[in-house]
Order: structure tokens, then C-alpha cells, then sequence
């Protein structure tokens, strides 16, 4: 772990929780965790659909101070308040050290955080005065990380692959390591195998637990390499489960 990044760890709080049988306490991958290492630049949750990754994520931006739907601490904007209670759970350990930014990007809420960007005018100060709505999905995601995000700051990232071509991942991918080069500290949702080889990361994999893998160990790279090597293979199993 170390001591120059924003935030070093994270735990739940499980006595605190009044009912454990229910959603999100009752997801698998969440009911096993008790603490986490995030102390280094770059950080990854990997797993399937619905093992809890992006809620933990969400949770840990919102015990952050990070408005649940995307944006800055200053962005108070809420087009659907779902964000679950795990938030109030969450606790976070920080470093000595403060970012100069945050900001979380969810790919379900872009189109919203975009709107609030122009409303805020940011499109004039980041983008040149063109609307990430004038972009496509991907486009927009590399966009807003490209031109918005700088140095020393602490950045949230779900799913932020979505919409991006192979290349696409590749180039965002380079972004992600430039922020880390520069101070930053990422914590990324992803089913990217592109994403999740970038240099030094820690990986951690949610299924019925929580665990730190290698990159070769995750289910996204297995299934990668899969495909690749027998395409039809792999689709006929599909066909016929």
C-alpha cells in the first residue's frame, strides 16, 4: 500500500448494516468483502453481470462526496436518485495527500452528466465549446477523459469502455496510464481485457468473493483468448446451453 495516493482502502461497516439479507448486502461478491487495498495508481473490478462491482464503485464515489450520477463534488444534478444504501457503509481510508480533482463517470448516466456539462458551460471551457453531445458514446467517454481529466486528481470510472472500438479501448487504456503517470488515482469498473492490462494495476475479480487476480487469471481474458482460438467452439457451447 501506498502512502501517496488519495484514497489507500476500503471496508463495510457490517454492524452497521440493519438488514443483511437484503439488496446489495446480500450479493455474494459484497457480503464476503470486509476491506479492500486501493493503495496504488490504478485499480480494477472485474467480474460478470450483477456480481456488485458497479455498486460497489457507486457506493464508494458517493462515500467520496461524488454526486451518484456522475460529475464532481460540485455537481448536485439527480435524474433517477437509485443509488443503494451501501453508501452509508462504506468507509473509506484516505491518504495524507489531496487531489487537485474527482470526478465519476458512469456509462449508463453519460447522456445526463453530459447535459449538466453544457448547463454548466463546461463544454466552453474543456471542449471548445462542442457539445460531448455531438460526439457518439465512446467518442464522448474519450473525450471527457482526455480533455477534463488532469493530474493529482482521484477518478471513477464504470464501465467506460462501453461504445469504444478495440483501438478505441487501446487509446483510452493510454489515458488511463498518462493520469497515473501524472499522480492520479483510477478506480475502474471493466470488462476489458484492453483496459485491465495496463502497467501495475491491481485486479480484483467478483464472483461469489472477491479476489485479487492476475490479468491472465481474469474471466474477461479467458474468455478473450477462448474466442480467439475456436470461435465456433465457443459459440456452439452457447447454442446449446
Amino acid at each position: 500500500m501506498r502512502d501517496d495516493v488519495f484514497v489507500t482502502s476500503l471496508a463495510i461497516d457490517w454492524a452497521d448494516v440493519p438488514d443483511k439479507g437484503v439488496y446489495p448486502f446480500n450479493v455474494p461478491a459484497i457480503a464476503s468483502l470486509r476491506a479492500l487495498d486501493l493503495g496504488q495508481p490504478i485499480t480494477f473490478f472485474c467480474g460478470e453481470n450483477g456480481t456488485g462491482k458497479s455498486t460497489l464503485l457507486e457506493a464508494m464515489s458517493v462515500a467520496y462526496g461524488l454526486n451518484p450520477e456522475g460529475g464532481s463534488r460540485n455537481y448536485t444534478f439527480s435524474v433517477h436518485d437509485g443509488h443503494s444504501e451501501l453508501c452509508d457503509h462504506v468507509r473509506l481510508l484516505k491518504g495524507i495527500c489531496r487531489p487537485r480533482d474527482s470526478f465519476l463517470v458512469r456509462s449508463d448516466t453519460l447522456f445526463n452528466l453530459i447535459s449538466e456539462m453544457d448547463a454548466l458551460e463546461d463544454d466552453q471551457r474543456y471542449f471548445g465549446g462542442r457539445s460531448l453531445h455531438a460526439r457518439s458514446h465512446g467518442e464522448g467517454i474519450l473525450t471527457l477523459v482526455s480533455r477534463r481529466f488532469g493530474g493529482e486528481g482521484f477518478y471513477v470510472l464504470d464501465e467506460p469502455e462501453t461504445g469504444l472500438s478495440q483501438l478505441g479501448q487501446v487509446a483510452l487504456l493510454a489515458e488511463i496510464v498518462r493520469l497515473a503517470n501524472a499522480g492520479s488515482q483510477l478506480v475502474v469498473a471493466t470488462h476489458s481485457p484492453i483496459l485491465l492490462s495496463a502497467p501495475g494495476a491491481v485486479i480484483y475479480q467478483f464472483e461469489d468473493e472477491v479476489r485479487r487476480v492476475s490479468l491472465e487469471q481474469t474471466m474477461e481474458w479467458d474468455a478473450l483468448h477462448r474466442f480467439l482460438e475456436d470461435p465456433d467452439r465457443l459459440l456452439a457451447e452457447f447454442l446449446d446451453s
